[in-house]
């Protein structure tokens, strides 16, 4: 049996005569001028695009349904058009580089299907809106709706409660403030006071000089 080193060289062997083959396929291509400077990708060829409108319009023969229109209620129609603005203004602009134009033609395509529909319903004798007493089955059960409102619930109290915490803050940052501001009123207040005591006090030192100054004056 061979060993595990001889199955190693004999792999290596062949992976060196594969790329050898290759690159004597590569320089034979180069002389050819089949390979072009850049990147050589090996393009796969494109799946034709197929449109058998035979077989379309048998396949569609096979699955139609001859029922009336009540029960098929499918409009086929242009979209209603009020201005030139909802189509594109230069020639080569499209709706599909127009988003709100693009929007804008379902729209009206919207309309012109109701305003088609409307009148050939009521024409049947179908009603088009739903009765003041309409009740409709729910899809959800009544447990399933009970959890969906206590989680409403909750979540509503989380908030209100938030809510509360953030005015909570609010306030006391607002009463820190205005305690601080309190704070430096008194401080230049007191500041002035005394400002004005040592001008007071000055200004009496100052008139007892002055009467003492004219006494002795007089006595002399």
């Amino acid at each position: 049996m061979a060993s595990d080193s001889d199955n190693e060289m004999e792999n290596s062997m062949e992976e060196d005569i594969d790329s050898d083959l290759d690159d004597v396929e590569l320089q034979k291509a180069f002389k050819e001028g089949r390979l072009k400077p850049g990147l050589n990708i090996e393009q796969k060829s494109k799946r034709p695009l197929i449109n058998n409108k035979e077989a379309l319009t048998a396949k569609y023969a096979e699955i139609y349904l001859d029922l009336p229109w009540v029960e098929r209620l499918d409009c086929t129609n242009t979209p209603l058009l009020v201005n030139e603005a909802d189509l594109p203004t230069k020639d080569d602009e499209t709706l599909a580089d127009n988003d709100f134009k693009r929007e804008m033609l379902f729209y009206r395509q919207a309309q012109a299907t109701v305003l088609e529909a409307i009148p050939r319903l009521k024409a049947e004798n179908l009603a088009t809106k739903r009765p003041d007493d309409y009740y409709a089955q729910m899809a959800k059960s009544d447990e399933h709706m009970k959890r969906i409102r206590e989680y409403l619930v909750n979540r509503k109290s989380d908030i209100e409660k938030r809510e509360k915490l953030r005015k909570l803050r609010e306030q006391r940052l607002y009463g820190k403030k205005v305690q601080q501001e309190v704070l430096l009123k008194r401080q230049e207040d007191k500041t002035k006071l005394l400002k004005t005591m040592k001008k007071v006090r000055k200004g009496k030192i100052q008139k007892k000089i002055i009467i003492t100054n004219l006494v002795l004056s007089i006595s002399i």
